[in-house]
């Protein structure tokens, strides 16, 4: 017999956390828009402050070869939009639309933030969409990973005891 997922009031009975869900969350659907469309986040959208990431001439050229060997991985991490006027500013993905225009794409998977976001929304995803709050595990990375391969995937590795 299958085992019954609680109910809310159930949970709450029993001393437990309600089950939680997305469901009623609006989501995205991906778009193919033209790169031409697109513009980087420099301060347009009155409330959202510029882009303040930067990136060295060293991770730019791994994120190139990333898009190049793996073009695959932008339909999985599309950039993220905001309707403004006309085009679409960049709330996450700056880094990404700047190395497809070099690398020659006319265009790029997006995901457009939903007409009327708010602006204080956006401001959290463009910091929580670039905050690591994990950490790697160098031991686990030295037993069982190929560093090379993480090297080229432009993985900074902490200094690694392989003895």
């Amino acid at each position: 017999m299958a085992e019954k997922t609680p109910t809310k009031k159930a949970a709450a009975r029993q001393g437990g956390a309600a089950p939680r869900s997305f469901e009623g969350v609006q989501l995205v659907q991906a778009r193919l828009l033209p790169l031409s469309a697109l513009e980087p986040n420099k301060g347009k959208i009155e409330g959202l402050p510029r882009n303040p990431r930067t990136i060295s001439e060293e991770k730019y050229r791994k994120l190139k070869k990333s898009i190049t060997d793996h073009p695959g991985m932008m339909a999985l991490r599309e950039i993220v939009v905001v309707k403004h006027g006309e085009k679409y500013v960049i709330a996450g993905g700056n880094m990404r639309f700047r190395a497809l225009k070099e690398l020659g794409y006319t265009d790029a998977p997006c995901k457009i933030f939903p007409e009327g976001a708010d602006v204080e929304e956006v401001k959290a995803f463009l910091i929580k969409d670039n905050v690591g709050y994990g950490d790697w595990d160098p031991a686990e990375f030295a037993a069982s990973w190929n560093l090379a391969q993480l090297v080229d995937w432009g993985v900074d590795l902490p200094d690694l005891d392989t003895n």
